[in-house]
């Protein structure tokens, strides 16, 4: 099962099996998280144990798309920031007692350890995410494009983006990494061996056979505060941002409209067997975002042959190959609006079709997900698998041909 699947079970049902699953998957991660932030094994197990409790009583109010893996890596460093705080607080806070294989990195991993969790927590959650799926869970291009629903070269550029803000993070806090050791020390270094018996003794207080130690339940109180009060801050800095701008909230905060998609087809009644181009045309389109939309179109009359890039900005083919665009008639479109791109107008994409049967058909465009260069939804109009009609029907008639 995925960990969306094993976390809308527990979330449904509470089965103990499903949650183990999820402490079994996820909990050397959780712990080699903890254990850099504290230095210490036994208060690392015990902030593994705050982690899990936490997802525990957040399960039924998670997204449906969360990412679990980020979810919990970004749970658990902040919950190893508080009970950091309580070890500090009642000074029994312990010296570092992780020993580790020794080679040729050894000064610079020491050097950067104690700071690669503050600064890849500090990161925008896509980025987070593709860093943690692709190197610290170590799970394929394939596999992690999957969990984040996203095309492959998305994936790309989110991992490459966040290797350079996370280098960029640690030059900032005096550590200068090249780009390859970083992408290594993740990989490598990101996940150490959890202590035998962690998982049954997380499992056992998660599900009550056990009792939490009186400081675990502490920083889970205050973990939870924390939580609490980031989202707090964070609709507070939306609203100082738009009262500075002196203009009424309720006018900035309304939902803008989708941007304008329009198909246009030069040859709108050809024959079977003649080739029709099809352009996507964009009008409004806001500056500094990705974007994506789909194409639905019907395989029994038309034959996608090819995809090509328009005037606008950058265009994303769909990473699928023909044969599965077609076999689903759907063809996703996505690109980066950029600075160059002064007024969000132009083509998007330029797709050739191969008339197969006779008849009369129609495409249709739906399904538009906007967010910022940081990865962050900006709009969402529509579910990919509704596709609300944001153009169309672009209507064609084929005829019988020669």
């Amino acid at each position: 099962m995925t960990d969306r699947q094993l976390l809308a079970e527990y979330a449904k049902t509470a089965g103990q099996d499903a949650f183990a699953a999820i402490v079994e998957r996820h909990s050397a991660m959780v712990y080699s998280v903890c254990l850099r932030v504290l230095g210490d094994r036994h208060a690392a197990e015990d902030t593994v144990q705050t982690t899990f409790l936490i997802l525990i009583k957040k399960s039924r109010s998670l997204p449906p798309d969360t990412v679990l893996p980020g979810w919990l890596y970004l749970t658990a460093h902040m919950a190893a920031l508080e009970m950091r705080r309580s070890l500090a607080r009642s000074a029994r806070r312990q010296k570092e007692a992780a020993t580790m294989d020794r080679g040729p990195s050894d000064e610079l991993w020491a050097e950067v350890r104690p700071k690669l969790d503050t600064a890849l927590a500090s990161l925008p959650s896509v980025q987070r995410d593709a860093l943690v799926l692709r190197y610290i869970n170590g799970k394929s291009e394939t596999e992690a494009a999957q969990e984040l629903g996203c095309p492959i070269k998305t994936l790309h550029s989110r991992v490459t983006r966040g290797l350079a803000t996370l280098r960029e993070k640690l030059r900032r806090a005096g550590t200068a990494v090249p780009s390859m050791t970083l992408a290594d020390f993740l990989g490598q270094r990101g996940i150490e061996t959890a202590p035998a018996g962690l998982n049954a003794a997380v499992s056992a207080v998660c599900v009550g056979k056990s009792a939490a130690a009186p400081l675990v339940v502490q920083t889970v109180h205050a973990a939870l505060k924390a939580m609490f009060w980031m989202k707090v801050k964070l609709y507070a800095g939306i609203a100082v941002a738009v009262l500075s701008l002196s203009l009424p909230v309720v006018a900035v905060l309304r939902p803008t409209p989708p941007p304008v998609v329009t198909m246009v087809c030069a040859t709108a009644r050809p024959v079977i067997g003649q080739t029709i181009t099809v352009s996507v045309d964009i009008r409004h389109a806001p500056r500094f975002a990705n974007w994506g939309s789909y194409l639905q179109f019907d395989p029994s009359r038309l034959q996608l042959t090819a995809q090509a890039a328009g005037t606008f900005s950058t265009f994303v083919p769909d990473a699928r190959g023909l044969a599965e665009i077609n076999a689903t008639g759907q063809v996703h479109l996505g690109g980066y609006s950029l600075t160059g791109n002064a007024g969000g107008d132009g083509t998007l994409a330029v797709l050739t079709f191969k008339a197969v049967a006779a008849g009369a058909t129609h495409m249709t465009s739906g399904g538009m997900l906007l967010s910022d260069s940081f990865g962050n939804v900006i709009q969402k109009h529509g579910d990919g698998n509704i596709l609300p009609e944001l153009a169309g029907p672009l209507s064609i008639t084929i005829g019988g041909g020669n």
